[in-house]
């Protein structure tokens, strides 16, 4: 049976990669043991078609300067004629023509079956990014059957965000995108462009996209609702992840409706933690579960959000709804809820608001009593739920003395009648 993949723990000679070129496999391997994979790959007299999968370096053990000629020379030489998935991670001594360089080689040489190009903390830089996007534009298809970028932890910033998301809208440059992450690039006021281009030439495949941890500011997401008088439009987008932000209550409640406004959407996981969200964002959010928009939802993470019991009340109104009948996990944690909040849930189990529900986090939302209520509703309503987890750690109010709700959960009968997963304070 040939290998499916192979981490390198060992040196490389020739031998081995005369073995490589007949058995098909995926390499794995980073410091040392990378550098000399690639002087032997680089001295491959004729391309290997047996490599279908590469990932060279990962964080604190990235490439340097000797094995990234090695494989510059190999991609030039186009060696790698089969390789369908690409990973690097080099040193950010090389800077930003280090990783340029590379990306000019692998165009030089060619790469007919790559799906899969993953640069994420190579930081590309401004610069570099500007010219890749420019090479995309004045070379298109050369990236033609490429479904997954990612360009994460590269330091792309405003305008290196801004370049690179234009060269991608244009259908001749990645046809086959479907996931596209970019977050922790500190792009800012770039991110203003991604919303425009999908309302226009954004590839129409994209699936799955990544903008968390971006420095995306209030302003930035008034102006892109602005841009697009306040909705993109229908999408196929399936992953959504805008987490950790700072948008603040009203911006955050826009990005509810920019993305999410047009009707039904395909949206199956939505991460919008700690993006500052209060009551206005929950009633955008609100507006859409009632009118049927997330209707294929099956993640929602919206922890991290100082909802506190008004905006509680109102994702509880729209949950009973029962507009939401894929929703498997709801992560509510660090939300300010109290055991006001924590009671509207209560209700909401009891109005059979959650049935599909399997893991709900409820973690360090200052709520005693009201958890111990909820368990007995979920016992009660066991015939109507599918709860397996509650997650409810962190919970001691203030005033409270620690390890009181671990207390009231001493009686162990909700797990062993149950089958439920309480899962609190270690």
């Amino acid at each position: 049976m040939p290998f499916s993949d192979m981490t390198l723990h060992t040196r490389v000679n020739r031998q081995f990669n005369e073995a490589l070129r007949i058995i098909p496999m995926s390499v794995q391997a980073s410091g040392s043991l990378a550098d000399d994979f690639c002087r032997q790959i680089s001295s491959l007299p004729c391309p290997n078609p047996s490599l279908v999968s590469l990932s060279l370096g990962e964080h604190n053990n990235n490439l340097r300067g000797p094995a990234l000629a090695h494989l510059k020379s190999a991609f030039s030489r186009a060696l790698f004629p089969s390789l369908h998935s690409f990973h690097v991670e080099i040193h950010s001594e090389l800077g930003e023509e280090g990783i340029f360089d590379l990306i000019s080689s692998m165009l030089e040489g060619g790469l007919p079956s790559l799906t899969n190009l993953d640069f994420s903390g190579s930081y590309v830089g401004v610069q570099s990014t500007r010219r890749l996007a420019g090479i995309l534009g004045v070379e298109p298809y050369k990236f033609d059957k490429l479904k997954s970028f990612n360009m994460s932890r590269n330091g792309t910033a405003e305008f290196g965000s801004k370049y690179l998301i234009k060269a991608l809208a244009d259908p001749k440059t990645t046809p086959s995108l479907t996931h596209l992450d970019l977050c922790r690039n500190d792009m800012g006021r770039g991110f203003r462009t991604l919303p425009k281009c999908m309302k226009t030439t954004l590839n129409k495949s994209l699936t799955w996209v990544d903008f968390s941890n971006n420095n995306i500011q209030s302003d930035d997401m008034m102006f892109a609702c602005d841009d697009c008088f306040g909705t993109v439009g229908a999408h196929k987008i399936t992953y959504f992840d805008i987490s950790w932000n700072a948008l603040t209550d009203v911006s955050a409640g826009h990005c509810v409706s920019l993305f999410f406004g047009s009707g039904e959407n395909q949206i199956v996981t939505l991460d919008l933690s700690g993006v500052q969200g209060e009551h206005k964002f929950a009633t955008a959010l609100g507006t859409v579960i009632a009118g049927g928009g997330f209707s294929k939802l099956e993640s929602l993470d919206i922890s991290r959000n100082s909802l506190n019991r008004p905006g509680c009340e109102k994702l509880m109104t729209a949950f009973k709804t029962k507009l939401t009948p894929n929703l498997h996990k709801l992560n509510m944690a660090v939300c300010s809820l109290g055991d006001a909040g924590v009671s509207l849930i209560c209700v909401a189990f009891r109005e059979r608001a959650f049935e599909p529900l399997r893991h709900l986090d409820l973690s360090a939302n200052n709520a005693t009593k009201s958890l111990v209520h909820l368990a007995t509703t979920l016992k009660e309503n066991l015939g109507c739920t599918k709860m397996t987890t509650l997650v409810i750690a962190k919970n001691t109010a203030p005033g409270d003395r620690k390890g009181q709700l671990p207390y009231m959960f001493k009686d162990r009968w909700f797990e062993e009648e149950m089958d439920l997963d309480i899962v609190g304070d270690k």
